[in-house]
C-alpha cells in the first residue's frame, strides 16, 4: 500500500546518492522482481521469493538461514536471518512482493517488463513495493561484502498478499512462525518521501494506521402499490437516518503520533492563528474550538483528529410503481486506533435514532495500536534526512489506509513506515497506470536505507551530547540565526550550548549568555507576581477585576483575576484587536492603546468560566492590576521580588523597547523567495510593542535554569504558591482544562510535563519541565521557523530515554493541507462589499476597496491586505474570517468572536 499526502512546500534541496558501487546490483534485482508477475490472479510470489533466496545464498548467507515458506504453493514468503553479535534484539526489514492487478491494454507498455525511460523506472510494483524489497536485498548483500557485523540479528521478510488475496504473508508468519520474524521493531513501507515540482518536502515516519470498517444499514417494509403511499416508507426511514448521520462528529482523540504531527505542524505553519490552534489541539486536553476550526479548514486535519464515518453507497426499492420493500446503505468508517468498532456501531445506532434501521458489520475490522516514536528510530531518520536531504522536514504520520504492518503491531512488534525514496505527490501512480519511480530517487532511497540499516544495527551511533548537537545542526551548517539550549538536571546545568548567530549583521554567535525575548513563556512570571501580591494581602485571585480596572465594561457576569490567569475570562484578545486597528508588531504601541481597545469592547467571546480560550488580554490586564495594586510597574515589581532574589541578573520585563538590552539577539524570520533585499535568506523581525504581562520578558537559558529550580526549592514564593501554578483549572461545569496559572500541564512520553512556549516577532521559546525526573529542557531561539517545542522534545528523546520517557518525538512537521481554490467572483459581486466600515469597538474605520479584481482591506497605511474569498460573502484575512452582511461585516478569529463593523453611509464623515 502506498499513499501520498498533500502538503505545503518548504525548501529546495539538492541530493546526490552515495551508493554507486551498489547501484548495478540493486537495478538487476529490481528488474528481476518487476518481471516476475506476482498478482493474486495469475502471478507467483513464490517464484520471486525463490529468486531472491538464490541471490542471498550466492552472496554467502547460510542456506539454513534463508527460507521460502507459505500456506499456498504460489504464495511463498522469503525470510532471511543474518546473525549479528546479539548485543540487541533483532531488527525486521519488511517489504511485500505481491502487486495489484495490471492489464496490458490499460498501460502504455507491458507492466511486467522493466523499462527505464526519461529518468524513470516503469513497471508494476516499481513504487509499491518492489523498490523497497530490491533496496533491502542489495544493501544486505553490500553490507555482507563489506565485512559488516551488525550488533543485532537482521531479519528480512519479503511477503505475499499485502495487496489482497487469502494468504497475507505477515499475518501467516506471525501466527505460524513467530520465532522466525520476532524482532524488537520493524521497518516497513507506509512512510513516503514527498516532493513537488522537484522540491523535496517531507520525509514521513508512519507509526499508526486507522481501522477500516464498513457498516450495512438496512430497512425492510411490506411495501405495496405506489398509488397508495404511506408514511412508513423504507427509503424515508433510511434517508432521514442518514441525514442525521451527516451531522455526526466523533470526539477529538489524539494519540502520540497525531499529537506530534500537530505539534510539529505548528512550528512550520505560516499562519500564527492556525499554528496556535494546532498547539491547542495537541495539548493533553485538546481545545474543542481549535479542533473545530482546523476540522473546517482541512479535511485531512479532521480525519487525523477523530474517527470518521460517511455514507458511500445507497440502494432502495424494486420497481417504479411499488413502495420499497428494502432500502440499504453502506457507511464506511475510518476508526482511530484504540477505539472499538463496536462502540462506533453503538454510536451510529444512537445517531440514526430509528429502530427500523438495522446496522450490522460488513466483515471484521482489524485494528492495530500505534507504535511508540522510539528515539533511536526517530533520531536516525532525522540525522540521515539532514545529511542527505538538507531542509527536508521529518513528519510522523498516521495512515488513513492500511499496511501489513498492522499484523506486526498486533503481534507486539512496533513497526515504522520509512522509505527514503521520494516521489511526486501530485503524480501518484501506485496501483494505477504506468506506475513508476524516479531513477535518481530509487538510488537515493537505496543509499538512505543502507545508512538507516547501519544506524539501527550499530552501537557506534552518536549518543549523549553529540546526539543533542545533531538536533540543532541545521543552525550551524551555514550562517543562520539559531537557538540557545540548557538542560537542567537536579538543579544544575547538565549541558548548555549556543547554535547559530545572535546577529547576522555583526556575525555574533549565540551562547548560553545570549538574551532572548521569550514571548508568552513570560506569563508564568506574571502569575507568580500576582500570587505574591495575594500572599501580601494586597489582592485576591477571586477579586472582581473591575475593582482595579473600572474601564473594563460590565458584561453582566463577574470576571475575576483567576479568570485572567487561566484564559477563561472570555475577554477578546487585545493583540488581535490592535491588529484590527491597523497595528503590526513593528508599530510603537503602549498600555494606553491596548486599554483603550479593551474598554471599547461591547461583547465577549464567552461568559467567564464557560470555556477555555487562549487570550493575551488576561495577562496584560494582570500587569495593569499589579501596577495599580502595588504602586510598581510589573517590570519593577518582578525585578525586586523575583529576578534579583533568584540571581537572574540578565532578566527583565522590557516595557520600553527603546531601551538597550545588553547581549540581546536580533530576531529574524525567513525572507520571502522574491525578497531580493533579504541577504542570507532572512529579514529582521523585531517588535516595538511596549505592553507587558502576556510577554516581554528578556532573559537567558542560564537565568531560566535558576527560575526552574525555584519550582523544586522555592526561594521566591512558597510551596502552596508553586503548587497552585502547576494545578489545572476547572470550568464552571467542573471540567478540567490543561492550564494552571501561567503554565500548561500535561504528559509527554508517559512523564508529567509542565511547560510553556513563547512566540513574538521572530523570537521563539520553550521551557519544558519533567518534575518526576527533576529535569528541564530550555530552548530559546531568534528565528521564527525554529520550532523550539519540537527541538526540546527531541532533546528529551536523547536525555531522558533511560529515565522513563517512553515516546519522545524528535521530528518537525509538514502540512497535508489540500490547497483551497478561491471561488471566482465577478467585479460586481466584489463591489457589493466595497465601502467604509466602522465600529465603536475600534478607533479607526476599515476601508474595503476593489483593486485589480480583488478586495483589499486598508486601515492605517500601505496598499492594503488582500481578502481571499471563501464564498460570495465570506473572506479570509491572515487567519481571520470576515463575513459580509447587507450593511455590516463581522470578524472572527481565535481571539475575537464576532466583532461587528457597520457600513458607513456614502458621504458620511
Amino acid at each position: 500500500m502506498k499513499r501520498c499526502l498533500a502538503i505545503l512546500p518548504f525548501l529546495i534541496v539538492t541530493v546526490s546518492a552515495q551508493s554507486q558501487p551498489n547501484d548495478a546490483r540493486a537495478r538487476a534485482i529490481f528488474k528481476e522482481l518487476i518481471e516476475i508477475n506476482t498478482t493474486d490472479s495469475v502471478g507467483n510470489v513464490t517464484k520471486a521469493a525463490e529468486a531472491i533466496a538464490a541471490r542471498l545464498k550466492a552472496a554467502g548467507f547460510a542456506a539454513a538461514d534463508v527460507q521460502v515458506l507459505g500456506p499456498d504453493p504460489r504464495k511463498g514468503n522469503l525470510v532471511l536471518r543474518w546473525r549479528g553479535s546479539g548485543a540487541r534484539k533483532p531488527l525486521l526489514l519488511l517489504a511485500h512482493l505481491d502487486v495489484v492487478e495490471a492489464k496490458r491494454e490499460d498501460w502504455s507498455f507491458d507492466p511486467f517488463v522493466f523499462l527505464e525511460k526519461d529518468g524513470f523506472f516503469y513497471g508494476r510494483g516499481t513504487s509499491d513495493d518492489k523498490a523497497m524489497a530490491a533496496q533491502f536485498v542489495a544493501n544486505l548483500i553490500r553490507l555482507k561484502e563489506e565485512g559488516y557485523t551488525p550488533d543485532r540479528d537482521l531479519i528480512l521478510a519479503l511477503t505475499a498478499d499485502e495487496e489482497g488475496g487469502n494468504f497475507n504473508g505477515v499475518d501467516w508468519l506471525v501466527k505460524n512462525h513467530r520465532a522466525l520474524i520476532d524482532a524488537e521493531f520493524a521497518i516497513n513501507e507506509g512512510g513516503n518521501g514527498n516532493m513537488r515540482k522537484g522540491k523535496y518536502l517531507t520525509n514521513e515516519v508512519q507509526a499508526s494506521e486507522k481501522v477500516f470498517q464498513d457498516f450495512h444499514l438496512e430497512v425492510t417494509n411490506s411495501g405495496g402499490h405506489s398509488s397508495l403511499p404511506v408514511k412508513d416508507n423504507a427509503i424515508y426511514h433510511l434517508s432521514e437516518g442518514l441525514a442525521r448521520l451527516a451531522t455526526l462528529d466523533f470526539p477529538v482523540q489524539l494519540n502520540e503520533v497525531t499529537r506530534a504531527y500537530f505539534e510539529r505542524s505548528a512550528s512550520a505553519e505560516s499562519d500564527p492563528k492556525v499554528a496556535a490552534d494546532m498547539r491547542a489541539v495537541a495539548r493533553a486536553t485538546p481545545d474543542p474550538a481549535a479542533a473545530s476550526r482546523l476540522s473546517a479548514a482541512v479535511p485531512y486535519w479532521n480525519s487525523m483528529m477523530r474517527t470518521t464515518c460517511v455514507a458511500t453507497r445507497l440502494a432502495g426499492g424494486h420497481a417504479n410503481n411499488a413502495l420499497p420493500q428494502l432500502a440499504t446503505a453502506n457507511v464506511n468508517c475510518r476508526i482511530l486506533p484504540g477505539v472499538s468498532p463496536a462502540s462506533v456501531r453503538d454510536k451510529l445506532i444512537e445517531i440514526v435514532a430509528d429502530p427500523q434501521i438495522k446496522i450490522s458489520f460488513v466483515g471484521e475490522a482489524n485494528p492495530s495500536k500505534p507504535s511508540p516514536l522510539r528515539p533511536d528510530v526517530m533520531n536516525a531518520v532525522e540525522s540521515l534526512t539532514r545529511q542527505m536531504f538538507p531542509g527536508v522536514v521529518v513528519v510522523p504520520v498516521m495512515s488513513t489506509g492500511a499496511t501489513d504492518g498492522l499484523y506486526l503491531r498486533n503481534g507486539e512488534i512496533p513497526t515504522y513506515g520509512i522509505d527514503g525514496t521520494f516521489g511526486d505527490m501530485d503524480d501518484v501512480r501506485a496501483h494505477g497506470r504506468d506506475e513508476r519511480v524516479g531513477v535518481k530517487q530509487f538510488f537515493e532511497g537505496l543509499e538512505f536505507q543502507y545508512r538507516l540499516i547501519k544506524a539501527l544495527s550499530s552501537s557506534s551511533a552518536p549518543t549523549g551530547n553529540a546526539r543533542v548537537d545533531e538536533i540543532f545542526s541545521r543552525f550551524t551548517t551555514s550562517p543562520s540565526p539559531g537557538c540557545a539550549l540548557a538542560i537542567a538536571q537536579n538543579g544544575t546545568i547538565a549541558y548548555e550550548r549556543g547554535y547559530g548567530r545572535a546577529s547576522l549583521e555583526l556575525d555574533v554567535p549565540i551562547t548560553p549568555q545570549t538574551v532572548f525575548d521569550i514571548g508568552s513563556t513570560s506569563k508564568q512570571f506574571t502569575a507568580l507576581s500576582v500570587l505574591l501580591l495575594e500572599r501580601d494581602g494586597t489582592l485576591s485571585l477571586d477579586d472582581d477585576i473591575r475593582k482595579y480596572l473600572p474601564e473594563v465594561p460590565d458584561y453582566g457576569k463577574r470576571i475575576t483575576i483567576r479568570h485572567l490567569l487561566t484564559h477563561t475570562s472570555g475577554l477578546r484578545d487585545y493583540t488581535d484587536l490592535l491588529g484590527f486597528d491597523g497595528h503590526d508588531t513593528a508599530d510603537s504601541t503602549d498600555d494606553r492603546d491596548a486599554l483603550d481597545l479593551i474598554a471599547r469592547q461591547r461583547g465577549v467571546n464567552f461568559s467567564p468560566g464557560e470555556e477555555w480560550r487562549y487570550s493575551n488580554t488576561g495577562f496584560f490586564l494582570a500587569s495593569v492590576i499589579v501596577r495599580r495594586a502595588s504602586g510598581q510597574s510589573l517590570a519593577s515589581f518582578a525585578r525586586d521580588r523575583i529576578f534579583v532574589p533568584l540571581g537572574m541578573t540578565s532578566t527583565q520585563y522590557l516595557d520600553d523597547t527603546t531601551r538597550v538590552v545588553p547581549r540581546r539577539a536580533t530576531a529574524y524570520s525567513p525572507a520571502g523567495t522574491n525578497d531580493a533585499k533579504s541577504g542570507g535568506g532572512f529579514r529582521v523581525n523585531m517588535s516595538d510593542w511596549n505592553q507587558t504581562g502576556d510577554g516581554a520578558v528578556q532573559t537567558t537559558v542560564e537565568d531560566l535554569v535558576r527560575w526552574d529550580e525555584n519550582f523544586y526549592a522555592p526561594k521566591v514564593g512558597d510551596a502552596p504558591m508553586i503548587a497552585a501554578m502547576q494545578t489545572v483549572g476547572r470550568l464552571n461545569d467542573g471540567k478540567a482544562h490543561d492550564y494552571g496559572l501561567g503554565l500548561t500541564i500535561g504528559t509527554y512520553g508517559g512523564l508529567r510535563r509542565v511547560s510553556h512556549g513563547g512566540s513574538w516577532a521572530g523570537y521563539r521559546a520553550e521551557l519544558m519541565r519533567f518534575p518526576e525526573r527533576h529535569a528541564s529542557i530550555i530552548t530559546l531561539c531568534n528565528v521564527s521557523n525554529s520550532g523550539p517545542t519540537a527541538l526540546s522534545e527531541s532533546v528529551a528523546a536523547v536525555w531522558l530515554a533511560d529515565a522513563g520517557l517512553r515516546s519522545p518525538t524528535p521530528v518537525a512537521s509538514g502540512s497535508s493541507r489540500t490547497p483551497h481554490t478561491p471561488p471566482q467572483l465577478s467585479d460586481a459581486e466584489l463591489r457589493a462589499h466595497v465601502g467604509r466600515y466602522s465600529s465603536p469597538e475600534l478607533t479607526l474605520p476599515w476601508n474595503i476597496e476593489l483593486v485589480d479584481h480583488q478586495l483589499k482591506l486598508r486601515i492605517r497605511k500601505g496598499e492594503g491586505d488582500t481578502l481571499t474569498p471563501v464564498s460570495r460573502d465570506e473572506f479570509r484575512w491572515n487567519g481571520t474570517r470576515i463575513t459580509f452582511e447587507r450593511d455590516a461585516l463581522t470578524v472572527t478569529n481565535r481571539g475575537v468572536e464576532k466583532l461587528r463593523l457597520s457600513r458607513v453611509p456614502s458621504g458620511a464623515s
